[in-house]
């Protein structure tokens, strides 16, 4: 049996509030939002990332309803997340883990989110990514990359092209001597 006088309980007690203050600084850290939520979407955690994403203060946005919170919108797939989160299955939660559109105080942000679901503690973990530059890049991409195909379908026709009135340069050439 583990000895538990004031010393050793003392120097136990401090070594969980390192390791908590590590584990609060790491998620407090991440790129990437941190929420957990109760079953009944109330908000129980919240990394910085993701209250300043929202633009509040973390100890306001504890108690609060996910949803009122965070706009989601997707093909009204979260529409009654509220109400159905409590009976929610991992499968059903693996269903909602993809991509979002946020908007936040009229600015519009497109958002990768993944549910993980803590059965043993009917809570929920999400993680949110912002990935709007990141679409915003692809679409540029994908623009000029448009506009590159286009080019080279021109040059190459100009090509084929030259190469045919070569051709008929060259079989002028040969009916007129």
């Amino acid at each position: 049996m583990p000895d538990l006088s004031d010393q050793n309980a003392q120097k136990i007690i401090e070594e969980l509030r390192k390791s908590l203050a590590w584990s609060d600084l790491v998620l407090a850290n991440l790129n990437e939002g941190v929420v957990v939520i109760e079953k009944d979407s109330k908000i129980i955690f919240v990394n910085d990332f993701f209250a300043n994403f929202i633009g509040n203060q973390r100890i306001f946005l504890l108690g609060q309803l996910l949803w009122a919170v965070l706009p989601i919108s997707q093909n009204g797939k979260l529409k009654s997340l509220d109400s159905s989160i409590q009976t929610f299955t991992p499968e059903d939660v693996k269903q909602l883990n993809g991509v979002y559109d946020v908007t936040l105080k009229d600015k519009s942000y497109i958002v990768e989110i993944t549910f993980i679901i803590l059965e043993k503690f009917e809570q929920f973990i999400i993680v949110i990514r912002d990935i709007t530059e990141q679409r915003k890049q692809e679409t540029e991409f994908n623009l000029r990359n448009k506009d590159l195909e286009s080019m080279n379908q021109s040059m190459v026709g100009r090509e084929l092209k030259m190469i045919e009135l070569k051709k008929e340069i060259e079989e002028l050439r040969k009916k007129s001597h």
